[in-house]
Order: C-alpha cells, then structure tokens, then sequence
C-alpha cells in the first residue's frame, strides 16, 4: 500500500533516505518518526529545458502587465528552489509587522497542495519537502504544521507566525508598539502584531531613499520565475539560495530598523522580482529606477535578470537623513544594499548610471563573483 507521505521514495533509480513523513516530523521537532512498512513511489526527475528563452527589454511594460494580471503558478520543474524562495517570503513578510521578535521566535505553517498524476510530480514533491526542511534547519526556524493534499495542480502556500501560546489578541495590538512603559515587555517577550510597523505604499517624497536589500548572495536568474511562467519559457535555472547565514543577519539588521521605525516603507521581493515589488510599493506615483550599480556589482549586463529574477530580498524606503545611519548600520552587518533612486514622476522609468555618476555609485559588499552563464 502506497502513502504519498510515508512511503519510501525511488526517484532516478535510488532510493531515497527518507520519506517526506519522516523530513517534515523533524523540522517540526520530533525525532525517531519511522515510516516503514508502506509501498515504495517510483518516479523520475522531469529537468526543465536548459534554456530560459530570449525576453524583449522594449516589452517591460508588457511583461509587468502580464505578471500584475497573472496567477502563480507552483514551477514544478524548478520545486525545490521555489520552495526556499517560499519560506523566505513567509519570513521576510513578517518584517513589516508590529511588535518585537526575531527569527528563532518564529515558526511556519505549511500546505502542498499536488497533481500525483504526471510523471516526474512525486519527483518534484520530495525535491520540495526536501529542501523546505534542509532550508528551515539551516535557518533554525521551526516548522509549526504542515498540510498535504491531492489537487489539479501543484502548490505551496507558506506562513509564518509566533508559537501558539506567543499570538496576541486584538485588544493587545496597540500595546506592543505604544507608550514607553511597554518597553521593557516588548523587549523580553516575542509579539508579533497582525498591523503594520511601517507603509507598504511610498511616502512620494522626492528625498527620500529607494534600497534594495537581497536577503541571500545568489546571483539573479529568471529559471522557475513569474516571468518565466507568463512569457511561455519555464526553463533555464534559478536562484541558488544557499546561504542562510546571511539571510539571518539580514533579517535582524532590517527588523531592527523597522522597528526603530527608520523604515519608512517596505515590501517583499517576490513573485515578479525587484519590478513588481517597485510596482506595489508606488501604485499611484513613481520613480526612476538605477540599476547601475546592481549590473556591477553582480557582473550582469542583462537588466531584465535583475527586474524580474527572483532572488529573495526587501525594497525599503528612508529618509535623506537617515541615509548615513543606514549605511553604517549595513556595514557593520556585513549586508549589501543597493540605492535605487527617490520617489517622483508618473511611472517606473529604467536608468543605469555610469560608474562615475555619484548617485549610482554601490554601496554593497557582494563582489563581483559571478555563477556563469545559464
């Protein structure tokens, strides 16, 4: 008899060392889970092709139309990166929220939804559940409950949260972020508020500060993108989220930040990478966007990896006079940032300054190492 979750699994020929049962009890914190006994599920790897096509840099409005009237679509080809990419995201967006936690406070609630009947899925759901649990682990974030079920398609929905006994009711909302008296509780006890800290719309004040903060030092890819899935060229590969080290410090540095409310606004890079995060955060206004210094730093010459790759980080918007404060902050981090420029104009306008421009000059701490070419 076969279990989706507790059955061995047999993918390309070798059989796995454990079962999706077993991976998903672990990072939730319970040992010695055995699931012997059930039928083995035999697949194989379906790759995606190597390619990820030719995209147009005249057709971004196009594109960002596409990708504002489309749906997201679970890359079963590229599984195990959108699922880092997932639990990322989950994180990242608690960024915004009031009260005081950090990451080791949070855990993550989890739900595949999955087609088991083509081939190559199964295959795509063990890589998924694989490298969800490896990336929680590294990251040393609990996974709180986690749900599967059979559907037409494939899907994964992640959200983070505090444990059950640390949420808070409506009535202590204004609390955690309210007179000085609550403080001293705010520091010792995790909260984490259902409301926001900071906007998730520009103040449109023409001196403040546009930063893009990646969350991970992988380069950009468009493999397994939204803007992949819209234009009809899935392939190719994507990000390589490997290093959750660094997103650790990046999450503490940003969350402090907004917490000392020096974050005027700020929304998650995610599906529709760095342009459609732009997109949200100036519904009505605009900006002009240098990507200057980002194409040096990275070695990247093609702007739409770096608009629509999906690399996992934040946009944040600060003010002129906060600007050298936010600089000493990410340099004793160790975390790159990347000014994009200030809010004004109608639209979203693209701009890649020459090195000598001092306002595109990178203040970052990447290098220039690159992972080659797709």
């Amino acid at each position: 008899m076969k279990d989706y979750l507790k059955s061995p699994y047999l993918i390309d020929g070798i059989r796995m060392d454990a079962s999706p049962y077993t991976m998903l009890h672990s990072a939730g914190g319970e040992e010695n889970v055995s699931s012997e006994g059930w039928e083995a599920i035999v697949d194989e790897t379906m790759d995606p092709a190597p390619s990820p096509g030719v995209f147009d840099e005249s057709r971004l409005t196009e594109y960002l139309q596409q990708i504002r009237e489309g749906v997201r679509k679970l890359p079963v080809g590229h599984a195990a990166a959108y699922s880092k990419a997932c639990i990322a995201r989950a994180l990242m967006d608690t960024l915004w929220m009031r009260g005081h936690f950090r990451l080791e406070d949070l855990v993550l609630t989890a739900a595949w939804k999955w087609d088991m009947g083509k081939v190559g899925n199964m295959a795509a759901f063990y890589a998924s559940v694989e490298a969800a649990c490896d990336y929680l682990d590294s990251l040393g974030v609990r996974l709180k409950e986690c749900g599967f079920s059979e559907a037409k398609s494939c899907s994964l929905s992640m959200r983070a949260s505090l444990p059950s006994d640390l949420e808070i009711t409506e009535m202590e909302e204004d609390e955690i972020d309210g007179t000085p008296e609550y403080y001293p509780i705010r520091k010792s006890t995790p909260k984490l508020g259902r409301k926001r800290k900071c906007s998730a719309v520009s103040t449109g004040n023409a001196q403040d500060w546009i930063l893009f903060v990646p969350f991970d030092t992988c380069n950009f890819r468009l493999g397994g993108s939204m803007l992949s899935q819209v234009a009809g060229s899935p392939g190719g590969t994507a990000p390589e989220i490997l290093d959750p080290d660094y997103f650790i410090d990046c999450f503490e540095v940003v969350r402090e930040l907004v917490e000392d409310g020096i974050v005027t606004a700020g929304v998650t890079v995610g599906d529709g990478g760095i342009l459609r995060a732009l997109d949200t955060l100036f519904p009505e206004g605009g900006m002009e966007i240098d990507l200057g210094g980002m194409m040096r730093s990275y070695a990247e010459q093609d702007r739409i990896r770096l608009l629509f790759g999906e690399v996992p980080g934040v946009i944040l918007e600060i003010k002129d006079a906060d600007y050298d404060y936010i600089d000493a902050e990410f340099l004793l981090q160790d975390v790159a940032y990347y000014p994009l420029g200030h809010p004004g104009g109608n639209g979203l306008r693209l701009a890649s300054r020459d090195a000598s421009d001092l306002s595109g000059i990178l203040q970052s701490l990447l290098g220039d190492a690159s992972e080659g070419e797709d």
